[in-house]
């Protein structure tokens, strides 16, 4: 088999180290196997921002009422992660006040209805109590979303890779069009994968930029993290982020603006103040020390804490 278009890392071994030749080639093919993968499936469904079912590649048809119950069905399919969820649980999802009984008589009608509006029985599996989205037939946007981060986060041909990681990453950002349906009415049953994925999603933009950051791409570093603050307006991590970058830059006066923006909507939407260490970026640029970079300030996780609702 060739290696037409890969890339080669030539070494030279020494008397007690075996040659990495194979092994940086082995992994460059591999990474180039994770690439983004073309929707080709007959029914694509978008989950990610706007929510959005095409079949053959045409936005499937508004039926108003009729289609919201098998909608739902479907959403809650995808937000229990597609894959042998117990239809009791799917039921207790949508009609929490049903007995066993009609529980299971509403999941039946609406189990056929979705079908119907799919144009085919076989993009749902329903065997033994529990219902999947058949892979075969339908390519689910969180699904890619998570391969993409998955890989490309836990991959170790970083460093003998570092143009396909990049790649990797750029394109999960690219597929994050907003958090997980981001513009339906609110429901219980949304908030634990919203939240798992909007992780996810500050993980990637921050390991993308810092990564960037160590390449001496500024430039590069600051668009990701502008790109990931239009979707995540309330993430203070990101703020830093881009405060860290504007400092490694020597553009105070950015940071200074950064700061006003990242405490302005904090307090518009969770009413709370910035964190010590954003401060500290802030009183850095506000003296003119951007030279001494306060990488400590960049923890991942704490502007969690902050958050209580998600939309």
């Amino acid at each position: 088999m060739g290696h037409e278009g890969q890339v080669r890392i030539h070494t030279v071994p020494s008397a007690d180290e075996p040659n990495r030749e194979g092994v940086a080639l082995a992994n460059c093919d591999a990474m180039q196997n994770l690439a983004p993968r073309a929707c080709k499936a007959p029914v694509e469904i978008r989950a990610l921002g706007r929510f959005g079912v095409y079949l053959n590649g045409q936005p499937m048809g508004s039926g108003g009422k009729a289609q919201q119950r098998p909608m739902a069905l479907l959403k809650a399919l995808i937000a229990r992660g597609g894959h042998d969820v117990s239809c009791s649980l799917l039921w207790e999802c949508l009609w929490p006040d049903s007995d066993g009984d009609l529980g299971a008589q509403n999941f039946t009608i609406t189990l056929h209805r979705l079908r119907h509006l799919l144009h085919t029985n076989m993009a749902l599996v329903h065997h033994d109590g529990k219902l999947s989205l058949n892979e075969l037939i339908c390519w689910l946007d969180v699904w890619e979303f998570e391969r993409l981060v998955n890989d490309g986060l836990h991959s170790p041909s970083r460093q003998i890779c570092g143009m396909w990681w990049e790649a990797q990453l750029r394109s999960a950002l690219d597929l994050y069009a907003g958090h997980f349906l981001a513009l339906e009415a609110e429901e219980s049953w949304m908030l634990e994968p919203r939240t798992r994925w909007r992780i996810k999603f500050e993980r990637v933009a921050v390991a993308l930029a810092s990564h960037l950051e160590t390449e001496g791409r500024y430039d590069d570093a600051v668009d990701i993290c502008l790109q990931a603050l239009e979707l995540d307006p309330l993430n203070e991590l990101l703020y830093r982020r881009l405060m860290n970058c504007y400092l490694k830059r020597g553009e105070t006066a950015a940071v200074v603006h950064t700061y006003s923006r990242c405490r302005e909507a904090l307090s518009k939407g969770l009413s709370a103040q910035p964190s010590a260490e954003t401060d500290r970026l802030y009183r850095m640029a506000s003296i003119g020390d951007g030279t001494r970079i306060a990488d400590r300030a960049l923890k991942p996780g704490l502007a969690w804490r902050r958050i209580r609702n998600w939309r």
